[in-house]
């Protein structure tokens, strides 16, 4: 069984805080037009949480005992990403108050340029309310150096996660989708579990 959620940069930005303030995209089923987001990042600045995706409140996938060792993956398309920047994704479980209970690191070097990006985590999330991506960026740019620019696209057919079903769903994955399939001639996206 797989769930589909999409970034929506066009609607309200999720109630879970910590990404600035059109940078935190809430994930939904319904599907929107193309959309990117998009920081400056400045000249200096280690570990910046930049953007995150947070699936809504009390949305089915939440509120569910993972097995232990549970793979977690996540793509980003990003477009634009200056030399200065590196980049790294971070997988929270939020409770109910969007406070993050546990998070896990994605296992790969640090990223930078541009093109899809694949992250993966194995980790024992707790029960979450719900989950969150998190992108994590720095500039290494020194005093006077230059601010840099990152910006991810969303509701193409790459940028996605996928959680793992609980245990007594008897396996596969649940894909949330950050984009719409109808952008790429119908054709759908993420990965076959």
């Amino acid at each position: 069984m797989t769930r589909q959620l999409f970034a929506r940069a066009d609607q309200s930005d999720s109630d879970c805080v910590p990404a600035d303030d059109g940078n935190k995209p809430l994930l939904s089923s319904q599907t929107g037009g193309a959309e990117t987001v998009s920081a400056l990042v400045s000249e200096q600045t280690m570990n910046q949480l930049t953007f995150s995706f947070t699936m809504a409140a009390g949305d089915p996938g939440g509120g569910e005992d993972l097995a232990a060792g549970s793979l977690f993956t996540a793509r980003l398309d990003v477009s634009v990403a200056e030399s200065q920047l590196s980049y790294r994704v971070e997988f929270h479980a939020l409770n109910v108050g969007c406070t993050s209970q546990a998070s896990a690191a994605m296992g790969e070097s640090d990223f930078t340029g541009t093109g899809t990006k694949t992250a993966t985590a194995t980790w024992d999330p707790p029960v979450a309310d719900r989950y969150q991506v998190r992108i994590i960026v720095s500039n290494s740019e020194g005093h006077n150096g230059a601010a840099g620019t990152i910006t991810i696209r969303t509701n193409n057919t790459i940028t996605d996660l996928v959680i793992p079903d609980a245990p007594a769903a008897g396996g596969g994955g649940r894909l949330l989708l950050l984009n719409p399939p109808e952008l790429d001639g119908g054709m759908g996206g993420g990965l076959s579990l």
